[in-house]
C-alpha cells in the first residue's frame, strides 16, 4: 500500500489550513483504527481471568498483546 503525503500552503493568512499537512482520509482511518486497537489491548490487563476467558486470550496472551506498540496490528 502506497501512501502519499502532500503539504498545502496558503497565501491567505486568514485561512485555517495554511501550512498544514494534508493527509488522505484512508490514512486517518487507519491511524484511528490502530489507536483504537492499542487502547483495547491496554485494557486487557484490567480484566480478571474470568473476563479474559469469555473473550478468548489467557493472561499470558494478554501480556503479550499489551507489550505491542500502537502501530502494530
Amino acid at each position: 500500500m502506497e501512501m502519499r503525503f502532500t503539504t498545502t500552503v496558503s497565501t491567505d493568512t486568514a485561512g485555517s489550513s495554511a501550512g498544514r499537512l494534508a493527509i488522505p482520509g484512508d490514512a486517518w482511518a487507519r491511524l484511528r483504527h490502530q489507536l483504537r486497537c492499542h487502547r483495547e489491548r491496554q485494557g486487557l490487563l484490567d480484566m480478571d481471568d474470568r473476563m479474559l476467558r469469555d473473550i478468548g486470550p489467557d493472561r499470558c496472551r494478554a501480556r503479550r498483546e499489551r507489550r505491542k506498540w500502537w502501530w502494530q496490528a
